[in-house]
């Protein structure tokens, strides 16, 4: 995979090893789709039972990587697997458009500072007021945001204690 002049290699044996670790440790993965191909990678994992089914699978939208958004959007979500739980996130600037994408399409969403350090262009942001954000403009879309208790249920996932 290419991000602008530099390249991260991940063999599918690199893949099945770290798929197979996760699954030993209880670790339900987040799959980061860039493009198609992860997707596809991805439903070769779970047919080999590397990775629990159902999935759950993020779409990332970059400036570089998902234009136009909507059309890559639809598309990512017509080729994952059945009853896979399904949303995605934008990096930088996209972050907040792509959270009002994804809602519009039922997908869920993920903002945070791993992914964006501006509230707006020259404002650094908290992670407390991307989430604030994305709160606003789900709720004004009439959508509402999940639970913690919401948010593992819809993941399969446990608590920790």
């Amino acid at each position: 995979m290419a991000f602008g002049e530099r390249i991260f290699v991940a063999r599918i044996s690199d893949l099945r090893e770290l798929a197979k670790l996760r699954r030993e440790a209880g670790v339900k993965p987040e799959l980061e789709c860039f493009d198609l191909g992860h997707i596809e990678t991805a439903k070769r994992l779970i047919s080999e039972q590397l990775i629990e089914a159902p999935p759950f699978s993020s779409s990332v939208s970059a400036r570089a990587t998902a234009l136009p958004l909507l059309r890559s959007l639809s598309k990512r979500r017509e080729i994952l697997p059945p009853g896979a739980v399904w949303g995605g996130f934008g990096c930088g600037p996209d972050e907040m458009r792509m959270v009002g994408q994804l809602v519009t399409m039922g997908g869920h969403v993920r903002v945070g500072l791993e992914d964006n350090i501006y509230l707006r262009r020259g404002v650094l942001a908290s992670n407390a007021e991307l989430v604030e954000n994305a709160v606003g403009i789900i709720e004004r879309m009439g959508a509402s945001v999940a639970t913690p208790a919401e948010a593992r249920a819809i993941l399969g996932v446990q608590k920790c204690e």
